[in-house]
């Protein structure tokens, strides 16, 4: 389903494998503003994406490889969002909320059954994100508000939980993960 109601808005093709008897994917896209775009890139049965622009300027693109799950709301302006849920991520989950403006998120999703939040809050600008997670049953969770801070959530092990909230101008955090059942909580 593709809703446009605001002027310049592009959605990009998308693709599915559409195997006999396989669970359906499913893609809405809703464009309330100007100027935004969406690509949805799907290769994967039972993949599911929906993408809400209210904004202007905004850019998502997501990629999924596999059976997982991936929403994005670009109230904001100017905002770019990435999500590439690999043909390993079955069962993950990225949810991308940018409230603000000129905001970067980045979600890479490999392993299976992780869970990725991002909220760049009303009211932030520059804020960056990125969030890789390559294990299994992880979850982050960030939240920037503010101008300009940067966050990098890596999780390789298994089972691990990062939290991150920055406000204020210019910070930076990074949270690596290798071992199994950690739990990191970052303020900033």
């Amino acid at each position: 389903t593709v809703t446009q109601t605001g002027n310049g808005n592009a959605v990009g093709d998308w693709g599915t494998t559409g195997q006999p008897g396989a669970a359906p994917t499913v893609v809405g896209v809703r464009q309330n503003g100007s100027d935004n775009t969406s690509d949805i890139d799907q290769t994967a049965d039972g993949a599911s994406a929906l993408v809400n622009q209210d904004g202007a300027d905004n850019v998502s693109d997501v990629d999924q490889l596999s059976d997982s799950d991936a929403f994005v709301d670009q109230i904001g302006d100017a905002n770019a969002s990435i999500v590439n849920q690999a043909s390993g991520a079955a069962g993950s989950s990225a949810n991308v909320d940018q409230l603000g403006d000129t905001g970067l998120s980045n979600v890479q999703q490999t392993g299976p059954t992780n869970t990725a939040n991002v909220t760049q809050s009303a009211g932030s600008t520059l804020a960056d994100s990125f969030v890789s997670q390559s294990g299994n049953g992880n979850s982050a969770d960030v939240t920037q508000g503010g101008t300009s801070n940067v966050s990098d959530v890596l999780q390789l092990g298994d089972s691990n939980s990062a939290t991150v909230g920055q406000t204020g101008t210019g910070n930076n955090s990074l949270i690596t993960q290798g071992g199994n059942s950690n739990s990191a909580d970052v303020t900033q």
